[in-house]
C-alpha cells in the first residue's frame, strides 16, 4: 500500500506466502521495483514490525529510507506510547474515532 501526496492510498503490490518471510517480501518489493518504483527517492516504510519486511526493505531499497512502525500495530501493546494512543487491539480501525 502506497499513499500520494494527497492522502490517497495504492494498492502497490500483492503476493501469497508464509508471513515473517524475507524471500516473499523482497520478491515483492522486487517486483514493485520491476513496475515503477523508483529505486532514487526517498521513502518511508510505516509497517507492522516484521523482521521480515525490515530486512528485505533493506534489501531492494537500502538502509537509508525510515522505518516506522505502524501506530495500530501498537496500540494497545507498547506502554511507552503517550496516555490515550493504547487501544484495545479488537479495536475496528475502520469506525470513525477509533485508534484501533
Amino acid at each position: 500500500m502506497g499513499v500520494d501526496e494527497a492522502g490517497k492510498k495504492h494498492v502497490l503490490g500483492l503476493a501469497e506466502g508464509a508471513s515473517e518471510n524475507q524471500v516473499v517480501a523482497k520478491g515483492l518489493l522486487e517486483d514493485m521495483v520491476r513496475r515503477g518504483v523508483k529505486l532514487d527517492r526517498k521513502y518511508l516504510f510505516v509497517i507492522d514490525g516484521s523482521r521480515a519486511l525490515r530486512a528485505a526493505i533493506d534489501a531492494v531499497f537500502g538502509a537509508k529510507h525510515p522505518v516506522q512502525r505502524c501506530r495500530h500495530h501498537m496500540a494497545g501493546r507498547d506502554p511507552r506510547l503517550p496516555e490515550g494512543w493504547n487501544a484495545p487491539s479488537r479495536a475496528n480501525p475502520y469506525e470513525p474515532g477509533s485508534r484501533g
